[in-house]
């Protein structure tokens, strides 16, 4: 039993409004469940800062936001700590070659 028949017409509705009306019931099944945005930027994150710190106006930066990009996007504080460990200890591996060949 079928409302969209194979010749355009059954039971006196026609073939475009009942596409418009699954196109509907489609639209309102992925709508349903949309929750808003909240995504956080990874540096904000990191620093715990707005993102009106370093922007302006998307994508424009502020002389901070400048500053810190001129920086290689760091603040030379303790959360920038472990990054710097971590770039430290693979120079020292690509310079010394890895232990496994000694």
């Amino acid at each position: 039993m079928s409302l969209c028949g194979p010749d355009g017409v059954t039971r006196g509705v026609p073939r475009l409004a009942c596409t418009l009306f699954f196109a509907f019931l489609l639209a309102l099944f992925l709508l349903a469940d949309c929750r808003s945005a909240s995504a956080l930027p990874a540096c904000a994150r990191k620093y715990g800062m707005p993102c009106s710190s370093c922007h302006e106006a998307w994508p424009k930066l502020s002389p901070f936001g400048q500053a810190f990009k001129d920086n290689g996007y760091q603040m030379g504080n303790d959360r920038d700590a472990a990054l710097q460990l971590a770039r430290r200890q693979t120079s020292i591996v690509t310079s010394e070659g890895p232990s496994s060949e000694r």
